[in-house]
């Protein structure tokens, strides 16, 4: 990553807030090193020059939501505290002679946004992603080269099963379109501040490009998703209030819906909604919220992703839960699903609305069962 677009590894570093997703199939194979897919098959991506950012990567086709577009293993690891101390230079030169001299070259390409650092932390610094090991980042030559946005069309997750850093489209990149992904998941200004504090640079992506006035009305939308997101997950709430619960999980969809946000919050939300049913005793809903997680899930990390298959048996029989059946208050079987057509009845029935939607309600549709 360029410019200091590099996702860090210091303690407060949210990047990758980790979940499971999709409506559909996962579809592409992983990138291999260089950038190309399967063998024979054209490169998903090149690196080029931007105006602006140093470095980008840059989609050499159409690629389609849901696509693996790289999938690659850490040149090496190291603990994050580490890498913000003095004795970082002599940990990381230890690694790199254990590195061929093409790999050695690489990393020394990598950006350096932190040249006070040394050259060995500083590129460490600007470059490492967080892994999902306590305390742990890592070094991904390809990734490293994925530039930050505030509305990114790829999401990036450390896969432990594999040992794998995996980047997925999260919307149909178009030709020509650059890659990106979100470093640091807060609010507008938060994450503006943080990146320009944290990484030196100020974000210049399309959203922050926008007008003030669209730029606000965006980031109050993204402010009042992550307020409403202690009590989506509050199952003490859900069961003293489950209808309240139900509608301000419905207002986190409603929101993300609009902003056209397809990445790993739109999972998020249909998880919390399955938590919900199953905790109410509503294998109905369940059903339906576990198979849209399942889906989401897939096209952000991929059918092997970490916790993918669990929401695929929950898709299937919803009272595997352990929540399932807490209260009967909303008793229901999988059958009794609303088997309407017709999407705003559909979902005044899923979250139990009057037939109406508001202009905020009319979403994406809803996904088949599979």
């Amino acid at each position: 990553m360029e410019t200091g677009d590099t996702v860090g590894t210091g303690d407060n570093v949210q990047s990758g807030d980790t979940a499971d997703i999709g409506d559909k199939v996962e579809a592409g194979a992983t990138m291999e090193a260089g950038g190309t897919e399967a063998e024979g098959m054209p490169a998903l991506y090149t690196v080029e020059s931007t105006p602006d950012k140093g470095k980008g990567t840059f989609a050499t086709r159409r690629i389609t939501r849901g696509t693996c577009i790289i999938s690659e293993a850490p040149l090496f690891k190291m603990r994050n505290k580490l890498i913000e101390r003095n004795i970082a230079q002599n940990a990381i030169a230890e690694k790199l002679r254990q590195l061929s001299k093409d790999q050695q070259r690489a990393f020394f390409d990598l950006h350096n946004q932190f040249p006070g650092m040394g050259a060995f932390p500083g590129i460490v610094k600007s470059n490492a992603l967080p892994l999902n090991e306590t305390g742990k980042g890592g070094i991904f030559l390809q990734c490293a080269r994925i530039n930050q946005s505030c509305i990114p069309n790829a999401y990036h997750e450390y896969n432990s099963n594999t040992g794998q850093m995996t980047l997925y489209a999260t919307r149909d990149i178009p030709q020509g379109e650059e890659i990106t992904i979100n470093y640091f998941w807060d609010t507008g200004p938060v994450r503006r501040k943080f990146l320009r504090e944290y990484y030196g640079f100020e974000c210049v992506c399309a959203h922050c490009k926008l007008p003030a006035a669209e730029r606000e009305a965006s980031d109050a939308h993204l402010n009042e998703v992550y307020s409403l997101y202690d009590v989506a997950r509050d199952k003490d709430y859900a069961l003293f209030d489950p209808l309240d619960s139900l509608h301000v999980i419905h207002r986190i969809w409603s929101l993300l819906n609009y902003e056209h946000i397809t990445d790993i919050r739109l999972a998020r939300a249909y998880m919390n909604g399955f938590d919900l049913a199953a905790l109410n005793g509503d294998a109905a809903r369940a059903r339906f919220f576990a198979c849209s997680a399942y889906n989401e899930l897939r096209n952000c990390i991929g059918e092997n992703g970490v916790g993918v298959q669990d929401w695929k048996a929950r898709m299937n029989d919803p009272k595997l839960s352990p929540l399932f059946g807490t209260t009967h208050r909303w008793a229901s079987e999988p059958g009794d699903m609303c088997t309407s057509k017709d999407v705003k009845e559909f979902h005044a029935w899923l979250w139990k609305l009057e037939k109406k939607a508001n202009n905020m309600d009319a979403g994406n549709g809803f996904p088949e069962l599979v």
